[in-house]
């Protein structure tokens, strides 16, 4: 079985202890404000979806994000802790997370399919822990000793690690998620977010969200 080999020397017991223990962020920026269509289409959700928040909140943001990608992690840093204490933990609205891996492809799998191989109860984690980071291990020369730490950080086994990223039929269901979103969607670019089946563009401050997600709810009452 192929193994997406990634290479990372880098200190992040500190931060891995911090984002797995307590989900934070801090202040915003990203890319993508209302474009609606005619009429709102339903949000599809998964399966094998993620969901922060409560699963049967009125209102569903999907956001397609890359590990790799650095609007993706100051999204995650400076915006999402917001929207997540105004409109998340409030009930009002559940985030689902979609990966959607772009350049260096190979590495945002690998980090992609760790925070998968966490579990439910540990992915957003992962995911917290992989953006807090992402500066360090992205730039690392051995980015699979990084994953490994992180990984043992969380709770995995140095077994579990390997088999996780050894996991071909993981990374395959990746790939072909993103050939789905792409066409279902148009995804092109991360991050990305779709409103009740609406895509959304430029946004990229707390203000814009409140903007596209206010509307939403009241649609939603």
């Amino acid at each position: 079985m192929p193994r997406i080999v990634v290479g990372i020397a880098i200190a992040v017991v500190v931060a891995v202890a911090i984002g797995i223990a307590a989900y934070q962020f801090s202040r915003e920026r990203v890319v993508d404000a209302v474009a609606p269509p005619a009429a709102p289409e339903a949000a599809v959700v998964y399966e094998d979806d993620f969901i922060l928040g409560e699963r049967d909140a009125p209102v569903t943001l999907i956001e397609f994000a890359s590990l790799t990608c650095p609007h993706c992690a100051s999204f995650h840093r400076e915006i999402l802790p917001q929207l997540k204490s105004e409109y998340i933990d409030t009930g009002k609205i559940r985030l689902v997370y979609r990966d959607f891996p772009t350049s260096p492809v190979e590495l945002a799998l690998a980090a992609a399919m760790l925070a998968r191989c966490g579990g439910e109860d540990r992915f957003f984690g992962f995911i917290e822990v992989l953006y807090l980071s992402q500066e360090r291990w992205s730039r690392s020369e051995n980015p699979r000793r990084e994953f490994e730490q992180i990984a043992r950080m969380g709770g995995m086994s140095n077994a579990d690690f390997n088999t996780c990223l050894d996991d071909q039929a993981l990374l395959e269901k990746l790939q072909a998620w993103t050939r789905r979103d792409q066409e279902r969607y148009g995804i092109r670019s991360t991050p990305s977010f779709i409103l009740d089946g609406r895509k959304l563009s430029r946004v990229e401050t707390v203000e814009d969200f409140r903007n596209a997600l206010d509307p939403a709810l009241a649609r939603n009452r």
